[in-house]
């Protein structure tokens, strides 16, 4: 988040409310992300789309911090565009069919 409000400077807020919800939108983004990077590291491409289509089970942990997401976004829709919903917008949006992560189910985003 340093370097991001430092290069992003324009696009991170002055306001302390608004500091906090943007760092909040970096963090959710970031617990998104981390369970899909162990799939990298799967040298079987079969094992490695099983291990990303698990994610999004009804009970999977991309299940889970999407729902969490969509709860935030339903109470509190940012704004202004920051460096917190710019990150938050690019992970959701590499989620989208097509994407070049294999594996990921055509309704992964379907909540």
């Amino acid at each position: 988040i340093k370097s991001c409000s430092y290069e992003g400077a324009p696009l991170y807020p002055s306001d302390p409310i608004e500091q906090m919800e943007c760092d909040e939108m970096v963090e959710v983004a970031e617990d998104l992300r981390q369970p899909l990077l162990g799939t990298f590291a799967f040298q079987d491409q079969a094992e490695k789309e099983a291990a990303r289509a698990a994610l999004f089970t009804p009970d999977g942990k991309m299940t889970k911090w999407l729902k969490i997401i969509d709860r935030m976004l339903g109470q509190k829709f940012p704004t202004k565009v920051t460096i917190g919903s710019i990150y938050l917008w690019s992970l959701i949006t590499m989620l989208r069919q097509p994407t070049f992560l294999d594996g990921i189910p055509a309704d992964a985003l379907s909540l």
